[in-house]
């Protein structure tokens, strides 16, 4: 062998003794009794130290399940090099941030990493926005439909969904469809990154100062994403109201966003519009943030063999639809408070007065049908996108 070859080997071998060092000192940080084996108290205590997040015990044991190679409910040395020892890891958070994507958990308060640093904090909002801007584009049409039944009677546009979806396409043709998606997808993408990026680190800096059990979790995510919600709305509040005025023009061709902005001197002069937009948008976001993270989390615990797929799919769903029968008829109050004349400044008060007057209790829930069908596959992509961002890869366990 040459000695190029044995200078080379010896540089080979340093490294394995360097990485060898490194993974035995990680194990020793999980490993706090020095046993030679990680059980589900030691497991916990790091977890939480690493990520400064609660775990559940429940879910705690799933994760040593899974890397549980003979079955002792513990974790020896052999069985953590066999997952994290190609993986690159170095640090104790490195590894716990790669073991509590292992299991089956997806998307919880602890699974997607929690931001600690300005660059993780970053990614959130990105996240947020990328699959706020996803679900926007996809669910263009249903959401114009939508709007365009909530600012009109049933004298006037008494039409299904379906029959005005045709009457869309035969007047504007597919592009008729998405018009004023620019703006509307400007809007999602802003106000989903901010309520992404504002619930990912209130709901860390809860978990770092205040002990919170399972059933208040609940409770405290409903105040942390309506107050997500309403940071968010003040921020998109000008295109909040760009959108539902575009979408609802009467002429054949898309109003110029020029035209349109140059005409919101609404927003302006009037504050009920944006009081009617934080008390629709506000409780949805509440609710959604909420009735999400406890299905998922029921599921999880209930039925840990279920796909991840299937695991945010039906909390996403189960979260947009009630999200959507709370808030509607407020959302209905907002929309016709947008396109109103600028002379008129209606309250949030006169709106509903007039609604009743003209269409009765059942005017609070016009539009609510493509609502429903809008909410579910928004969110379950917005969700996947903002999953498949913050997750890391993950190492398949054989």
């Amino acid at each position: 062998m040459s000695s190029y070859d044995i200078s080379t080997l010896s540089k080979e071998e340093e490294e394995d003794t360097e990485e060898e060092e490194r993974l035995r000192g990680i194990f020793a940080e999980f490993d706090r009794d020095g046993d030679g084996t990680i059980d589900a108290f030691e497991l916990k205590v790091a977890i939480e130290n690493a990520l400064e997040a609660p775990i559940e015990a429940w879910a705690v044991e799933k994760m040593i399940a899974e890397v549980d190679r003979n079955n002792s409910s513990t974790i020896n040395y052999e069985e953590f090099v066999h997952v994290f020892g190609k993986c690159g890891m170095k640090s104790a958070k490195d590894v716990a941030r790669r073991w509590t994507g292992v299991g089956k958990t997806v998307g919880s308060d602890f699974s997607i990493a929690l931001p600690t640093q300005q660059g993780e904090i970053l990614k959130f909002f990105f996240a947020g926005a990328l699959g706020g801007g996803a679900a926007r584009t996809v669910t263009a049409p249903l959401d114009r439909i939508k709007v365009m039944q909530q600012t009109s009677d049933m004298k006037s546009t008494g039409s299904s969904t379906f029959e005005m979806f045709k009457q869309i396409l035969k007047r504007e043709g597919v592009r008729g469809l998405f018009r004023g998606n620019g703006v509307g997808l400007l809007r999602g993408s802003i106000f989903t990154g901010f309520v992404c990026g504002i619930f990912g680190n209130a709901t860390k800096l809860l978990n770092n100062y205040i002990e919170t059990s399972p059933q208040n979790r609940f409770y405290w995510r409903l105040v942390i994403g309506g107050i997500a919600g309403v940071i968010a709305s003040f921020a998109c509040y000008p295109l909040d109201v760009t959108y539902a005025r575009l979408v609802t023009s009467s002429e054949t061709k898309a109003v110029s966003l020029w035209r349109t902005i140059s005409n919101l001197r609404y927003f302006r002069a009037s504050s009920s519009g944006l009081y009617a937009t934080l008390m629709a948008i506000a409780p949805f976001a509440a609710v959604d943030k909420a009735a999400y993270n406890y299905c998922k989390d029921k599921l999880q615990q209930h039925a840990p063999n279920i796909r991840p797929v299937f695991t945010f799919t039906i909390a996403a769903s189960v979260a947009g639809i009630a999200a959507t029968t709370f808030t509607h008829p407020l959302d209905t109050i907002r929309r016709r408070i947008h396109v109103s004349s600028l002379k008129k400044k209606p309250s949030v008060l006169n709106t509903v007065r007039s609604v009743l007057k003209e269409n009765g209790p059942q005017g609070l829930f016009r539009g609510v049908s493509p609502a429903y069908l809008k909410v579910v596959p928004s969110l379950v992509i917005s969700y996947a996108v903002l999953e498949h961002v913050l997750m890391e890869p993950k190492k398949q366990i054989s």
